[in-house]
């Protein structure tokens, strides 16, 4: 069964990184669908993959090495991790295999959270957002507050496993950090009521033990797309200093779409609108057709992708009341997929300035087939290249204006790259 045709986060590439299940005891039926299992995975990407060469891989090769791997493996979850190793040779984003059980990890801050969103600045695990009267809140915690221990796990023993699985692959810098990101911050999360252990240094570097209650996550959780994990969609608009708007979203799926869209029309009266697609990971491609056509007066293509038989283009669409000021898109290693081709179809088109940190690089139009086993499988069936022909894939997008966060300035309140956003549209 093949689900919709969509570009998918990248957040959930690598499901291989966390072992699950118990010691299988295979009949010959199960043995069976292991077999088909597979021989499908490998088929899929000897058929569809847009590039025959796969990546500089001998695919024939890899097939033949990991065949009898699989097919000794102990346990279920043995078999899934050895499969994942075996797409992960290409080297490239969109390639996983998705079980109930990884669906489950991958999806614990949809359920209890302590409320703090994390960044990795120059190796610490520094606090960059707090929810207001959530447990962390209540706790005292505050922007800037470094993490060092999460449940007594030093951040280099809670990320081992994850760097053992980077250190052979040539994935960007961007799509390994936003990956250490996200192993980090599900360690804080988990079933709502659960506690976790968290020692954490204040603003004058003094440490603290606390220990949070969780609870439960209470906002909308959606499909991106069937076969792929849920998400939380979070959105805002608001307006800032001198008619300034700011427009921020974390996944491209329809309803964040309208909300953008409408968003964008409501504010069209602006000096100038923020784009904050920061930790944006991507979701469904055609929406930037949607939301680009709310700031362009004539058809315009955000790039173009090349499949195996053929080519396409993003065709933007310009739509009624369009916006035509000043455009800032806020960007950091978490922009990624979807939001990539939105950033770079704006930036290549000379629309919009990007403000931040380079992009994940991580951008490959994709698909989902169910297997014989029940798992789910991402597969990549495209590359992409911005309007000026440029190969994002493994690369991200370079901002116009590189601005980093740093731990004082996050203690002292501020937002460094919003507050670059806010002053090159008063320029």
């Amino acid at each position: 069964m093949q689900f919709k045709k969509v570009l998918f986060v990248i957040l959930f590439i690598f499901c291989n990184l966390i072992a699950f299940g118990q010691v299988a005891t295979l009949d010959d039926s199960a043995l069976q669908v292991r077999q088909r299992t597979f021989d499908r995975v490998w088929s899929i990407v000897n058929e569809s993959h847009f590039d025959t060469n796969f990546n500089g891989v001998d695919w024939k090769k890899v097939g033949e090495s990991y065949r009898p791997q699989a097919m000794s493996a102990n346990s279920d979850s043995e078999f899934y991790n050895i499969l994942n190793q075996m797409i992960g040779e290409l080297n490239q984003s969109h390639f996983s295999i998705y079980t109930k059980d990884s669906e489950a990890e991958l999806s614990k801050c949809n359920e209890g959270v302590i409320g703090v969103d994390l960044r990795l600045l120059d190796d610490h695990a520094v606090i960059n957002r707090v929810e207001a009267n959530s447990p962390a809140d209540k706790a005292g915690i505050k922007m800037g507050f470094e993490i060092t221990k999460i449940d007594d796990r030093t951040l280099p023993e809670l990320l081992l496993s994850l760097e053992n699985t980077l250190a052979p692959r040539k994935f960007a810098d961007g799509v390994k950090q936003a990956f250490r990101e996200r192993v980090l911050t599900r360690a804080l999360c988990g079933k709502p009521e659960t506690s976790v252990k968290i020692e954490v240094l204040d603003k004058k570097n003094t440490a603290k033990t606390l220990n949070l209650t969780r609870t439960a996550y209470k906002g909308e959780i959606l499909k991106v797309a069937e076969g792929i994990p849920p998400f939380k969609p979070l959105f805002e608009a608001k307006w800032l200093e001198n008619k300034i708007a700011y427009i921020s979203f974390n996944v491209w799926i329809p309803k964040q779409a309208d909300r953008v869209q409408a968003a964008i029309r409501s504010m069209r009266d602006a000096r100038g609108i923020i784009i904050d697609l920061r930790n944006n990971a991507g979701g469904q491609g055609n929406l930037v057709n949607n939301v680009g056509g709310t700031m362009f007066s004539e058809r315009v293509s955000f790039g173009k992708t090349k499949r195996r038989n053929g080519e396409g283009d993003f065709w933007v669409l310009p739509q009624d009341e369009i916006y035509s000021g000043k455009v800032v898109i806020l960007t950091n290693c978490g922009t990624g997929s979807t939001s990539e081709i939105f950033a770079a179809g704006m930036k290549d088109l000379g629309r919009a300035t990007l403000i931040g940190e380079r992009t994940a690089g991580a951008v490959l139009p994709a698909n989902v087939e169910r297997l014989p086993s029940g798992a789910n499988f991402l597969h990549a069936v495209a590359d992409y290249r911005s309007p000026s022909g440029i190969l994002i894939e493994g690369k991200g997008i370079e901002p116009n204006v590189e601005v980093r966060l740093t731990r004082q300035t996050l203690l002292e309140g501020r937002d460094l790259q919003l507050e670059a956003g806010i002053r090159e549209l008063l320029r």
